[in-house]
């Protein structure tokens, strides 16, 4: 289901976030007039755990960051890992994380960040019984109770995340570019529980950044701090979604 989302959005992504990350440059002017982008009805939730929603694709993708994109003609480009590597099982990957990348609000993104963002996701879907093929083949996930829990599947170091499997899993790069996977920062989320604490509020991982959230609109403005440099050459500075019928 997850593949089958992705897909179906995946046109309608790059068109919305135009001005993330589709190509390599360290060079670019950002446009001036804001994009203005029509969404079918407003959404509900800005928590990953959410996003199966379609409309969560739209409004969200350029203010999450993933360990690894494909947004890049569908080729599989490190966004927050720097490089990786899987041993020939295919069931042990290893990530280097890049230094220097941090939320909005200039807290920096560390392996331990990226970890406890998936566990704690982990740990949502189980209790739903909602199944991960990254999840559930992960080492030790039986070992999961809570949002704090630590297995052999997911471990950290300083610049690194191992990732350890149950089977060989060929396809990881591909499940881990999907939003539901992208980080987000545990002040968001209650470290005990999970539970998102605002729907309504989230602390940018990627490069744009919610400013206002309304009854009629939500609107992104680019970071200029977000330091890595994947974009447009001519990137939005500013992307308005709105909902009302009458502009659609």
């Amino acid at each position: 289901m997850q593949r089958a989302y992705r897909f179906i959005a995946l046109g309608f992504v790059l068109i919305i976030v135009s001005a993330t990350i589709v190509r390599m440059t360290r060079k670019s002017s950002a446009r001036a007039q804001p994009l203005e982008v029509s969404l079918v009805g407003p959404p509900y939730s800005c928590d990953p755990i959410d996003y199966d929603a379609f409309v969560h694709h739209i409004a969200f993708r350029a203010v999450y960051s993933s360990i690894i994109t494909q947004y890049h003609t569908g080729s599989f480009v490190g966004l927050l890992a720097e490089s990786w590597s899987s041993d020939p099982s295919f069931k042990a990957w290893e990530f280097k994380i890049r230094t220097g990348m941090q939320f909005d609000n200039g807290d920096a993104i560390t392996p331990e960040i990226i970890v406890r963002s998936w566990i704690r996701l982990a740990f949502l879907m189980k209790q739903k019984n909602s199944h991960s093929a990254f999840f559930d083949a992960l080492e030790g996930i039986e070992h999961l109770n809570s949002p704090l829990s630590n297995i052999s599947g997911l471990t950290y170091d300083r610049d690194r995340i191992v990732i350890r499997l149950k089977k060989p899993t060929k396809n990881l790069l591909d499940t881990l570019s999907f939003g539901l996977y992208a980080v987000v920062h545990p002040k968001d989320y209650d470290s005990s529980t999970g539970k998102w604490k605002n729907p309504h509020s989230i602390t940018a991982s990627g490069p744009y950044r919610v400013t206002n959230w309304d009854d009629d609109s939500i609107s992104l403005e680019r970071r200029d701090g977000f330091n890595f440099n994947m974009e447009h050459a001519q990137p939005f500075k500013a992307i308005r979604l709105v909902w009302n019928p009458d502009r659609r």
